[in-house]
């Protein structure tokens, strides 16, 4: 990560995307077909994300993979071991996953992002 301060002196975060990130949160447990998702941040080209649940008991937490992810770029998706249960992802607001949603805790999920509009389950 760096920043960049453009002539007039606003300062601009600008992320390396080549790189590998590991990113944890905390997801909102949602009722819904599907609710709103947690955003995962796009912050570099692998991204491993170790998502927790919180204490709301209903529904279960929904975490959106990347907004503005460049072709080939990968995101990990890891449920907290500490009982929280699945995690379902979802593709960004404009974009298409398919291979399944769910993430199963222990287990973790794959996701890779293979045409301007399509993620793809590959783990």
């Amino acid at each position: 990560m760096t920043t960049i301060i453009d002539p007039l002196g606003t300062p601009t975060i600008v992320f390396n995307r080549g790189g590998t990130a590991l990113v944890s949160f905390t997801a909102v447990r949602q009722a819904g077909s599907p609710p709103p998702a947690d955003p995962i941040p796009n912050v570099a080209g692998h991204i491993i994300a170790y998502i927790e649940a919180d204490n709301n008991v209903i529904g279960q937490p929904w975490v959106a993979l990347p907004a503005g992810a460049d072709i080939g770029d990968i995101c990990e998706v890891y449920a907290n071991s500490s009982g929280d249960g699945d995690i379902s992802a979802v593709a960004p607001s404009g974009e298409t996953l398919e291979g399944g949603s769910t993430v199963s805790q222990n287990v973790g999920g794959y996701f890779r992002k293979i045409t301007d509009t399509l993620w793809k389950r590959t783990g």
